[in-house]
């Protein structure tokens, strides 16, 4: 098995700027990376590295609906949530379409920071997400794929099928992260 390190800056396109230098001063440590996101790929399939611009939107979506929010398996199950959306036919088939879409993720806005842990965070959902749709199995899945919609309360966010559910989520696939 090789392992491959992928630099977080290549999921931070505001690297340099003023943006990251707010963020930068004393080294922060972020999340470790999980065991999927420092796996070599199979030689004869190509490694997967997610769009920048897919990490920087999750990322600020994860800030405003789940930085406040102590599980990464949770704040994964938010990103997770989203690629659910994108994968069902009811939905737009993009992640920033998705994540603009009117009256759906109230908690992300374009103009929310970037911060380490969470682009990582988004990063790794995206790693496990294409694994997944090349047939991959047991990467790491959080939330099933009928789960489209969730809603908090500041401490957990709740997930639910359909929009006015009242049973959500129960949490029983395995934590992939250290939480």
């Amino acid at each position: 098995m090789v392992i491959v390190a992928i630099p977080l800056a290549a999921f931070m396109p505001w690297s340099g700027t003023a943006e990251a230098e707010r963020y930068s001063g004393e080294p922060t440590p972020i999340i470790s990376p999980s065991p999927l996101l420092t796996l070599a790929p199979e030689p004869e399939e190509q490694e997967y590295i997610p769009d920048a611009a897919e990490v920087e939107a999750l990322a600020k979506m994860l800030y405003g609906e789940a930085r406040g929010i102590a599980s990464d398996m949770e704040k994964a199950a938010c990103v997770w949530c989203v690629l659910n959306r994108v994968d069902d036919p009811r939905f737009p088939d993009t992640v920033l379409e998705v994540l603009e879409a009117p009256y759906q993720f109230a908690g992300y806005s374009a103009d929310y920071p970037v911060l380490p842990e969470l682009a990582t965070l988004a990063a790794d959902v995206l790693i496990r997400y294409h694994a997944e749709r090349d047939g991959r199995t047991n990467v790491g899945r959080v939330l099933p794929v009928e789960y489209l919609y969730f809603t908090g309360d500041g401490r957990n966010n709740h997930f639910t099928i359909g929009w006015k559910d009242a049973e959500t989520w129960g949490w029983c696939l395995q934590n992939p992260y250290n939480d």
